[in-house]
């Protein structure tokens, strides 16, 4: 786990959503904000914290030594839980729920991961938290409520995510709000060769 918490100035992995998603809404305009350094603000609940509190604790159970890289790439800025055998570990905690699988954020944000590192592998490593762990954080690891979910590079993905990230890159920039025809714009213009 990182532990800087300041985002300005940088896209990371976890943001993808965003990145992906309807820029006109205020949650959007609430996280480009913060990518402005406009708001500080941060979003803190008893899940966030104990999803936190309980990642190293995976990592040390499974034997994952590999962990809390950060790799940088223009105002693309990725934390990594964990490269081990050549292969980008994401970890994720959720409460005990049948059939629980990586939502489509999670999936995205790993094939951004395996963009910026080279890697063309992605393992989801999920941890499913019973209500005691939110009240005890130095509970055992229970392995019956590890899974395991594994993704390939996904070079169509990428190439749809490529184009808004460097327009939002450019935002960031020139301090400005994203906008739609402002993308539109952007992408249908000879961009400079670099």
């Amino acid at each position: 786990m990182i532990s800087s918490l300041d985002r300005r100035g940088y896209i990371g992995a976890s943001d993808t959503k965003f990145v992906m998603g309807n820029w006109n809404t205020q949650t959007f305009e609430e996280w480009w904000r913060r990518k402005q350094g406009l708001d500080t603000s941060r979003f803190v609940s008893i899940y966030t914290e104990t999803g936190n509190a309980f990642e190293h604790k995976i990592t040390d159970f499974l034997g994952i030594m590999d962990t809390d890289q950060q790799m940088i790439d223009g105002h693309l800025r990725v934390n990594f839980d964990a490269i081990q055998d050549d292969e980008v570990i994401e970890i994720k905690t959720h409460k005990i729920k049948p059939n629980w699988k990586p939502t489509k954020d999670y999936v995205q944000q790993v094939q951004v991961q395996m963009y910026i590192s080279k890697l063309k592998t992605a393992k989801i490593i999920a941890y499913a938290l019973e209500d005691e762990d939110y009240e005890d954080w130095n509970r055992d690891i229970d392995s019956n409520r590890i899974s395991f979910f594994f993704y390939d590079y996904d070079e169509d993905f990428i190439q749809e995510y490529l184009p808004r990230l460097a327009y939002l890159s450019q935002c960031l920039e020139d301090g400005k709000f994203p906008r739609k025809e402002g993308y539109e714009s952007y992408v249908n213009e000879p961009q400079p060769f670099t």
